[in-house]
């Protein structure tokens, strides 16, 4: 769980995100790792957002699913690092939709407008690429814990509830996690935070050897 804020067409002194309010939301997913460098997982997000656009404000929720690969940076550039590493560092891209909900209300009485044309409640959907990072740092072999920050690209412009600006309307999400690995000690040591050198330690043998009849 963490925070989301939307960065869409509304006006105001905040240049990063103007007139956004902060609002909790969370995520679930399923990841598979195939080996220490790359994987995948499958991701849901309940993203509520709100914002002033000075005599109206606006709300609403997206459920975002997504399917996303993931890169351990750390295994990609050291790949020789410490056996007894803890740590992971991935970059994570994805594509999906996003199902949305937003409609405009006055801040004072919480009155919705529903009549205007251009301010009228939107149920829509959707493409979205979201964008990321997560530290990850892991204290026993089924057990993780997480930062994860991400940036989403929505394919719409009426996220809130006015189209006008730019084509595309965008979300930002930091938050914590809790990663339970399935059998990582049974089947596997888990492979989100180990090195190379760890998960195929034959392999790296091997490269050594050769490597010392090369010298």
């Amino acid at each position: 769980g963490g925070m989301s804020i939307i960065d869409a067409d509304v006006s105001g002194n905040n240049k990063i995100v103007p007139n956004s309010f902060l609002n909790f939301a969370f995520n679930a997913q399923v990841e598979y790792m195939i080996t220490p460098m790359w994987g995948f997982y499958a991701q849901y997000s309940y993203i509520p957002y709100s914002a002033s656009r000075g005599s109206d404000n606006f709300k609403g929720l997206s459920h975002d699913i997504t399917l996303n690969g993931t890169v351990n940076i750390l295994n990609l550039f050291r790949s020789d690092r410490s056996r007894a590493s803890k740590w992971g560092l991935n970059i994570n891209v994805g594509a999906g939709v996003g199902f949305y909900n937003t409609h405009v209300y006055a801040p004072n009485d919480g009155r919705i407008y529903e009549n205007e044309i251009t301010e009228q409640e939107v149920n829509s959907r959707a493409f979205v690429l979201p964008v990321g990072l997560s530290l990850e740092y892991a204290p026993v072999e089924c057990l993780g814990i997480f930062l994860q920050a991400e940036y989403r690209m929505y394919q719409a412009d009426d996220i809130d509830a006015l189209v006008q600006g730019r084509s595309s309307d965008y979300m930002g999400y930091a938050g914590i996690g809790l990663r339970y690995k399935i059998a990582a000690n049974k089947k596997r040591n888990s492979v989100k935070t180990i090195s190379l050198m760890d998960h195929n330690p034959d392999k790296t043998d091997r490269a050594m050897i050769a490597n010392k009849k090369h010298v």
